[in-house]
């Protein structure tokens, strides 16, 4: 029975009829710095769902603007990578909430610019190893004991050698700053696995069935929070890792990204209107020959609303309100004298 079970996985190898999932695949491309070609991939995944193809624009959009304020030299490096953070966190969760089966019409293009092939061996041979090594010992079992265990039917392997894991989601003040107290959610992402769960009224997200193995000395996993109802909160420490322990919760500080930024652009007669002096606060800048503008704003001053005024002689003066979570450009229409 070994025998055949090993032909029949070494079968499946050879033909290489092992797939990844297409959002998997744009997860990692995510992750190798394809963030064009998953944009190009998510705008004819969601073409017939308004909302989420109107999310895609949105952010194909704003990866479109960094990369010619870059190419300008108005950006540092560091700026253009928060940036880029920013962008590839929206884009991640529009692929979460898409569903696990979605395709893509015209998937060989995206093929072309992800790095599947290299990816997608990889990932077989580490199957096709595992097999082999669990195949032997069971084999070894057999001819040892001379009986075969029979699995129970509806067994479900997840459910065995698991434990619990809380996450406290909490803002900068502190353990008790419950900002996402029934809103959002938590992901859990360990080994090429995750697993999400609601934040509740106590700001907790509980997970029940997390392997053991993910709560031995040296293993590690990354925490998330994702969903939080269309505002961009994120982990203050992104990058890190966790080594989670049996009994202990993880607490997770989030804050609100993007306030740190107020851009746009201003017009007049429909054409872009440079010299116009933007001020939020003490904070200025000038639109340029584009009628861009952007003023970044030091954390003692970030809030989700700002007022914005413009002003350039010849013209009457505007106040418009930006939104800076959002990520949506702010334009306003000069008319004048």
């Amino acid at each position: 029975m070994v025998i055949f079970i090993l032909q029949t996985t070494l079968f499946i190898f050879i033909s290489h009829k092992i797939q990844i999932r297409l959002k998997d695949s744009l997860k990692a491309g995510i992750a190798e710095g394809k963030t064009n070609v998953v944009i190009k991939s998510l705008l004819r995944i969601t073409k017939s769902d308004e909302k989420w193809h109107s999310e895609v624009l949105l952010q194909s959009a704003r990866y479109q603007e960094i990369l010619k304020e870059k190419k300008r030299g108005n950006r540092t490096r560091e700026e253009y990578q928060i940036a880029l953070n920013q962008i590839n966190q929206y884009l991640l969760d529009i692929i979460a909430a898409l569903p696990e089966n979605v395709e893509d019409p015209d998937w060989s293009t995206v093929s072309e610019g992800l790095n599947d092939d290299s990816s997608n061996r990889g990932l077989l041979y580490r199957i096709v190893i595992g097999l082999v090594l669990i195949f032997l010992v069971v084999g070894a079992i057999e001819l040892m004991t001379g009986t075969k265990e029979a699995k129970p039917e509806g067994k479900n392997d997840s459910s065995v050698g698991a434990a619990s894991l809380t996450v406290f989601v909490h803002g900068k003040k502190g353990h008790s700053d419950l900002i996402l107290a029934k809103k959002g959610s938590v992901e859990v992402i360990y080994g090429t696995k995750s697993t999400r769960e609601n934040i509740n009224e106590k700001g907790q997200a509980i997970f029940n069935e997390i392997p053991d193995k993910y709560f031995e000395l040296g293993a590690q996993v990354s925490i998330q929070v994702r969903e939080t109802d269309g505002e961009p909160y994120v982990s203050t420490h992104p990058d890190s890792v966790y080594q989670l322990q049996r009994g202990r919760p993880v607490y997770l500080e989030v804050e609100l990204s993007g306030l740190d930024r107020v851009f746009g652009n201003v017009y007049a007669d429909e054409q872009p209107l440079a010299g116009v002096i933007v001020s939020v606060e003490v904070f200025r800048d000038t639109s340029d020959i584009f009628g861009f503008f952007e003023i970044f704003i030091p954390p003692d001053r970030q809030k989700r609303e700002q007022e914005v005024i413009f002003y350039k002689q010849g013209y009457k003066m505007n106040k418009e309100t930006a939104l800076p979570q959002t990520g949506v450009p702010l334009s306003t229409v000069m008319q004048p004298l």
